[in-house]
């Protein structure tokens, strides 16, 4: 995979991987969005999306300002809750490319399959983070039949048209109160119809168009 700085850790602005919205990382002004601790995810999330309610979500904030770790639900399996067995086939994880919800492979819906005209699963071994892991295209997501994967508009970059905004944001300190950036609404971001993956240096986060 090649290698690149994402233009989210250049201005502390990434994506949370349940919600697809923009919100600030900077942790000394006040961050909105907060990395999981597991080693290689890479995934932001808002505590609010991957608390069960508010109380959590305040309690879980705090936990990770206070330097707890935090792992997010693609470690966990959806259905029986328990996380990944690398010695065990059946234990391991497949993940979804388009939101955090994961599954142990004996624990894969029927209709998640790895065959037919489209497939919603592929095995690896894949190149860079994902290694031997499953990948799949959860039932959440309509696959597209021209493309053979769900619609790509999912990667939010900061856009041109956001910076002045991004940067009166920053500098005045993002925090509690500051407005969320959202960047490209549905359709308007153009396809990416080369299938193409980088990793970002510094957050390890993984950029993949399809």
């Amino acid at each position: 995979m090649r290698q690149f700085i994402c233009r989210n850790c250049q201005y502390n602005l990434h994506q949370c991987f349940s919600c697809g919205r923009l919100g600030s990382s900077d942790l000394q002004a006040g961050a909105q969005v907060f990395q999981c601790g597991n080693a290689g995810c890479g995934y932001f999330y808002h505590p609010d999306c991957v608390a069960d309610n508010e109380v959590a979500a305040t309690e879980l904030k705090e936990s990770i300002r206070a330097g707890e770790p935090f792992t997010c639900p693609l470690h966990l399996c959806f259905v029986c809750r328990q996380p990944e067995d690398k010695t065990d086939r059946n234990l391991h994880m497949a993940v979804c490319r388009r939101c955090p919800k994961a599954y142990h492979r004996r624990c894969l819906p029927g209709e998640i399959g790895f065959e037919g005209n489209f497939p919603r699963a592929w095995e690896g071994p894949w190149e860079g983070l994902y290694a031997n892991r499953i990948l799949i295209y959860c039932l959440e997501h309509e696959i597209d039949e021209f493309l053979g994967t769900p619609l790509r508009n999912h990667i939010n970059f900061p856009g041109d048209e956001l910076e002045r905004a991004i940067v009166a944001d920053i500098s005045a300190g993002a925090g509690a109160g500051a407005p969320e950036i959202t960047g490209w609404e549905d359709g308007d971001r153009p396809c990416r119809c080369t299938r193409i993956s980088l990793i970002c240096t510094r957050c390890l986060g993984t950029k993949q168009n399809c």
